[in-house]
């Protein structure tokens, strides 16, 4: 990005990014949620320390998604898929079943 150009960062997306690693997510694929380059995301983690610490935070949160998922797995507690295709919501992202 040339120097002094406008960033597409916004501070909520601190937020956002742990959420979504919190689901298990990857900080590169948050990327696609504000619609930006993974480069960008990498960018706003080295220039915003708020944004770095919610990637650290996320990092921890994704590790012990997995690890619930794989434990689950290992131990047959594993709930089937209720559904073949996915359910989409009115913008075509994917609806996930509580059951």
């Amino acid at each position: 990005m040339p120097a002094g150009a406008p960033t597409s960062y916004k501070p909520e997306y601190c937020q956002a990014l742990i959420e979504h690693m919190r689901q298990g997510g990857s900080f590169e694929a948050f990327a696609a949620i504000p619609e930006v380059s993974i480069s960008t995301v990498h960018e706003w983690a080295a220039v915003h320390p708020e944004f770095a610490d919610a990637k650290q935070k996320g990092i921890s949160l994704a590790l012990k998604f997995w690890e619930d998922a794989a434990r689950m797995g290992v131990l047959g507690q594993m709930r089937r898929l209720t559904r073949e295709r996915p359910m989409l919501d009115a913008n075509g992202k994917p609806v996930y079943d509580a059951n």
